[in-house]
């Protein structure tokens, strides 16, 4: 299952060619993936925040790697961009969020794609955790095929 996340571009997102600046994406993408796990809006049958919870002191979820693939430039536009976002993989203490950035105007332009591998660990001693298994039952929920990155596999 894909959650679709409805991100608004900003006018700051521009750089000077007119389209949406590489950094800006990853900040699309950060947006997307703190409102699947932590926001009122996430779709109802996300269960994220009561596993990864932001007042949790006692752990944390942190980004190992961040892998983006640019597909096309991003033009800015008053209509959000899609953000369909799932998981691709889960490992013992991680697992990976895998998306897409697509237009929302009916020509599913793909803007881009990217792999992000998100680290369950102990605040106290930094190491990793392990995944508890209410967790992993409602990760495997939102769990699709991969993306196999590459701008020859697009």
């Amino acid at each position: 299952m894909k959650a679709q996340i409805p991100i608004q571009l900003r006018f700051g997102d521009l750089d000077a060619y007119g389209h949406v600046n590489n950094v800006a994406v990853a900040g699309i993408l950060e947006e997307a993936r703190t409102r699947v796990i932590w926001s009122a809006d996430a779709p109802n049958e996300m269960n994220f925040s009561q596993h990864f919870s932001l007042t949790d002191k006692d752990k944390y979820l942190l980004i190992a790697s961040q892998s983006i693939d640019y597909h096309r430039m991003m033009p800015y536009t008053p209509h959000p961009v899609m953000v369909a976002l799932w998981v691709g993989k889960i490992g013992g203490s991680s697992f990976e969020f895998h998306c897409q950035i697509r237009s929302s105007q009916g020509d599913d332009a793909l803007y881009a794609q990217a792999v992000i591998t998100i680290v369950l660990v102990d605040a106290e001693t930094e190491r990793p955790l392990r995944i508890s298994e209410a967790a992993r039952a409602d990760l495997q929920l939102w769990q699709d095929e991969p993306l196999k990155l590459g701008r020859a596999k697009s």
